[in-house]
């Protein structure tokens, strides 16, 4: 038995070679199905790569923070002690 269906008031039966237009329909409509429900079951590679970029950051962060942690004691360390109390004095006598 042929379920007939309807488009625009015309029913598939009514074209010539409606049969196969009509298997046609439902395997197209049983292959975006079947697709719809493999795409919940496939890995996610965008969620990959996110969860790449996010590590790549923190570890980029958390190298600048030390970075900059060892310029700062390096420059307390090589910055003679006379320079600084030099540009103190200066900067009181400017203020003053």
């Amino acid at each position: 038995m042929m379920i007939p269906l309807s488009f625009y008031g015309i029913t598939i039966n009514e074209y010539e070679g409606g049969n196969k237009m009509f298997y046609a329909i439902i395997a197209i409509i049983v292959v975006a199905i079947v697709l719809f429900i493999l795409s919940y079951f496939m890995n996610d590679r965008i969620e990959e790569v996110e969860s790449q970029l996010e590590q790549m950051s923190i570890t980029t962060m958390q190298d600048t923070y030390q970075l900059k942690k060892k310029i700062k004691v390096l420059e307390e360390e090589l910055l003679p002690s006379d320079l600084t109390d030099h540009k103190r004095e200066n900067s009181n006598l400017i203020n003053n």
